[in-house]
């Protein structure tokens, strides 16, 4: 049985406005598509930050935030930051270039910044 490393949440919570968790349940891709971004999500659960394939996260920093990028799937990017031990899912967006697009990294940002507020 795998060792959990990371706990995942996702905010903002289902109902919220741009709520990962709707944006995956929602989606209206293959299932296979579906079950790929959560066979990721679920993969890096299980390693070490350094361990995660290089292939599947990229980190960024905008504006002192440090932001990571999950290539979800073939057609979707997931954007997420670290509280502790927890991976913070914080936004998701369909992947329309081979470069992240800066309006989705300040979404990101400003949502992660925006759970650290809230939390207190």
């Amino acid at each position: 049985m795998a060792v959990l490393i990371w706990n995942i949440e996702f905010y903002p919570s289902a109902g919220e406005n741009y709520s990962p968790e709707d944006y995956i349940n929602n989606l209206s891709s293959t299932p296979q598509e579906v079950a790929s971004i959560k066979h990721r999500l679920s993969a890096m659960r299980e390693l070490n930050i350094q361990d995660w394939p290089r292939t599947w996260v990229k980190n960024f920093t905008y504006h002192k935030i440090k932001i990571y990028q999950l290539t979800a799937s073939e057609n979707h990017r997931l954007y997420f930051g670290i509280d502790g031990k927890t991976i913070v899912v914080c936004y998701m967006c369909k992947k329309v270039r081979q470069r992240a697009l800066p309006k989705d990294l300040k979404r990101a940002a400003a949502i992660f910044a925006e759970y650290f507020n809230e939390k207190g």
